[in-house]
Protein backbone atom coordinates (compact mmCIF):
# COMPACT_ATOMS: atom_id res chain seq x y z
CA UNK A 1 0.00 0.00 0.00
CA UNK A 2 1.15 3.52 -1.15
CA UNK A 3 1.89 6.43 1.97
CA UNK A 4 -0.45 8.54 0.15
CA UNK A 5 -3.01 5.67 0.27
CA UNK A 6 -2.48 4.74 3.81
CA UNK A 7 -2.91 8.75 4.77
CA UNK A 8 -5.63 8.99 2.56
CA UNK A 9 -7.39 6.53 4.49
CA UNK A 10 -6.41 8.16 7.91
CA UNK A 11 -7.57 11.52 6.77
CA UNK A 12 -11.18 10.56 5.56
CA UNK A 13 -11.44 8.72 8.68
CA UNK A 14 -10.59 11.84 10.58
CA UNK A 15 -12.63 13.57 8.38
CA UNK A 16 -16.19 10.91 9.69
CA UNK A 17 -15.29 11.49 13.32
CA UNK A 18 -15.11 15.02 13.20
CA UNK A 19 -18.14 15.66 11.14
CA UNK A 20 -20.17 13.13 13.58
CA UNK A 21 -18.86 14.84 16.35
CA UNK A 22 -19.91 18.14 15.56
CA UNK A 23 -23.52 17.13 14.67
CA UNK A 24 -23.40 17.54 10.99
CA UNK A 25 -25.26 13.80 11.00
CA UNK A 26 -27.53 14.24 13.69
CA UNK A 27 -31.39 15.25 13.82
CA UNK A 28 -31.83 18.40 15.23
CA UNK A 29 -35.32 17.59 17.21
CA UNK A 30 -36.71 20.26 14.49
CA UNK A 31 -35.22 23.13 16.06
CA UNK A 32 -32.63 25.83 15.66
CA UNK A 33 -30.65 27.31 17.94
CA UNK A 34 -28.81 30.53 16.94
CA UNK A 35 -28.38 32.41 20.03
CA UNK A 36 -30.58 35.76 18.65
CA UNK A 37 -32.87 33.74 16.69
CA UNK A 38 -33.82 30.66 18.38
CA UNK A 39 -36.92 28.09 17.37
CA UNK A 40 -37.40 25.60 20.44
CA UNK A 41 -40.54 22.91 20.16
CA UNK A 42 -42.11 22.77 23.50
CA UNK A 43 -42.19 19.91 25.82
CA UNK A 44 -45.38 19.53 26.80
CA UNK A 45 -47.10 20.48 23.50
CA UNK A 46 -46.94 20.90 20.09
CA UNK A 47 -46.23 24.94 20.30
CA UNK A 48 -43.01 26.60 19.15
CA UNK A 49 -41.23 29.18 21.13
CA UNK A 50 -39.79 31.48 18.71
CA UNK A 51 -37.67 34.73 19.92
CA UNK A 52 -39.27 36.52 16.75
CA UNK A 53 -42.76 35.99 18.24
CA UNK A 54 -41.77 37.56 21.45
CA UNK A 55 -40.81 40.66 19.87
CA UNK A 56 -41.61 43.59 21.65
CA UNK A 57 -41.17 42.34 25.48
CA UNK A 58 -38.50 41.38 27.20
CA UNK A 59 -37.57 37.54 27.14
CA UNK A 60 -35.76 35.48 30.20
CA UNK A 61 -35.05 31.91 29.33
CA UNK A 62 -34.12 29.27 32.34
CA UNK A 63 -32.77 26.58 31.61
CA UNK A 64 -32.81 23.47 33.66
CA UNK A 65 -32.24 19.88 34.30
CA UNK A 66 -33.82 17.02 36.00
CA UNK A 67 -30.84 16.45 37.62
CA UNK A 68 -29.53 19.67 39.16
CA UNK A 69 -30.25 20.54 42.14
CA UNK A 70 -29.09 24.34 41.89
CA UNK A 71 -31.96 24.16 39.21
CA UNK A 72 -34.55 22.86 41.27
CA UNK A 73 -33.69 25.46 44.07
CA UNK A 74 -34.21 28.52 41.83
CA UNK A 75 -37.48 26.97 40.45
CA UNK A 76 -40.06 28.30 42.75
CA UNK A 77 -38.81 32.22 42.30
CA UNK A 78 -38.78 31.75 38.53
CA UNK A 79 -42.30 30.88 39.22
CA UNK A 80 -43.09 33.18 41.07
CA UNK A 81 -41.83 36.07 39.08
CA UNK A 82 -43.78 34.69 35.61
CA UNK A 83 -46.90 34.63 38.10
CA UNK A 84 -45.30 38.39 39.26
CA UNK A 85 -44.32 39.77 36.32
CA UNK A 86 -45.47 37.90 33.43
CA UNK A 87 -47.64 40.25 31.59
CA UNK A 88 -44.32 42.47 31.45
CA UNK A 89 -41.77 40.18 30.53
CA UNK A 90 -41.91 36.34 28.90
CA UNK A 91 -40.84 33.70 30.36
CA UNK A 92 -39.82 30.54 28.45
CA UNK A 93 -38.26 27.56 30.56
CA UNK A 94 -36.43 25.42 28.83
CA UNK A 95 -35.43 21.61 29.53
CA UNK A 96 -31.73 20.91 28.72
CA UNK A 97 -29.27 18.05 28.75
CA UNK A 98 -31.64 16.20 30.06
CA UNK A 99 -34.57 13.54 29.20
CA UNK A 100 -38.18 14.90 28.15
CA UNK A 101 -39.78 11.94 30.94
CA UNK A 102 -36.88 13.75 33.59
CA UNK A 103 -37.80 17.14 32.11
CA UNK A 104 -41.30 17.23 32.51
CA UNK A 105 -41.05 15.58 35.74
CA UNK A 106 -39.10 17.93 37.33
CA UNK A 107 -41.27 20.59 35.49
CA UNK A 108 -44.33 19.54 37.38
CA UNK A 109 -42.69 18.99 40.55
CA UNK A 110 -42.00 22.55 40.70
CA UNK A 111 -45.17 23.75 39.08
CA UNK A 112 -43.84 25.43 35.93
CA UNK A 113 -45.64 22.66 33.29
CA UNK A 114 -48.43 25.48 32.96
CA UNK A 115 -46.07 27.93 31.79
CA UNK A 116 -44.15 27.93 28.76
CA UNK A 117 -41.94 24.81 28.63
CA UNK A 118 -39.91 23.92 25.52
CA UNK A 119 -36.75 21.71 24.87
CA UNK A 120 -33.28 22.55 23.88
CA UNK A 121 -32.70 20.67 20.20
CA UNK A 122 -29.81 19.32 19.00
CA UNK A 123 -27.39 15.99 20.23
CA UNK A 124 -27.89 15.85 23.86
CA UNK A 125 -30.35 18.46 23.68
CA UNK A 126 -28.02 21.03 24.50
CA UNK A 127 -27.28 22.65 20.75
CA UNK A 128 -29.02 26.66 22.61
CA UNK A 129 -27.44 25.76 25.84
CA UNK A 130 -23.89 25.96 24.00
CA UNK A 131 -24.96 28.43 21.46
CA UNK A 132 -25.33 30.47 24.82
CA UNK A 133 -21.85 29.72 25.59
CA UNK A 134 -23.07 27.69 28.85
CA UNK A 135 -20.81 24.95 30.70
CA UNK A 136 -22.88 24.64 33.40
CA UNK A 137 -26.69 24.04 35.32
CA UNK A 138 -28.82 26.26 34.95
CA UNK A 139 -28.13 29.44 32.84
CA UNK A 140 -30.45 32.31 32.63
CA UNK A 141 -30.65 34.01 29.21
CA UNK A 142 -31.89 37.56 28.88
CA UNK A 143 -33.45 39.22 25.74
CA UNK A 144 -34.24 42.66 25.25
CA UNK A 145 -37.40 43.71 23.82
CA UNK A 146 -35.81 43.90 20.52
CA UNK A 147 -34.47 41.01 20.87
CA UNK A 148 -30.96 41.43 21.44
CA UNK A 149 -29.37 39.33 24.12
CA UNK A 150 -28.49 41.48 26.86
CA UNK A 151 -26.69 38.76 29.81
CA UNK A 152 -26.08 35.50 30.42
CA UNK A 153 -26.12 34.31 34.13
CA UNK A 154 -24.32 31.12 34.36
CA UNK A 155 -25.54 29.72 38.23
CA UNK A 156 -28.67 30.17 40.25
CA UNK A 157 -30.49 33.27 40.96
CA UNK A 158 -31.52 32.64 44.44
CA UNK A 159 -32.46 34.76 47.36
CA UNK A 160 -33.96 38.01 44.88
CA UNK A 161 -31.11 37.69 42.32
CA UNK A 162 -33.90 37.18 39.60
CA UNK A 163 -35.97 40.28 40.29
CA UNK A 164 -32.59 42.19 41.08
CA UNK A 165 -31.70 41.56 37.23
CA UNK A 166 -35.24 42.06 36.23
CA UNK A 167 -35.21 45.49 37.46
CA UNK A 168 -31.35 46.06 36.67
CA UNK A 169 -32.13 45.60 32.69
CA UNK A 170 -35.59 47.89 33.26
CA UNK A 171 -37.92 44.74 32.60
CA UNK A 172 -39.86 45.07 35.64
Amino acid sequence: MSWVALFGGIALVIGIIVFSVSGVFSSSNNGTADAEAWDLPGLFTDQRFKLADFEGQPVVLNFYASWCTVCEAELPEFKSAVETYGDRVKFVFVDSQDTDSGGKRMARAEGIDGFDVAKDVGPGNRDLFRALGGRGMPITAFYDADGTLRFVSSGGLLNGALVDALTRFGYI
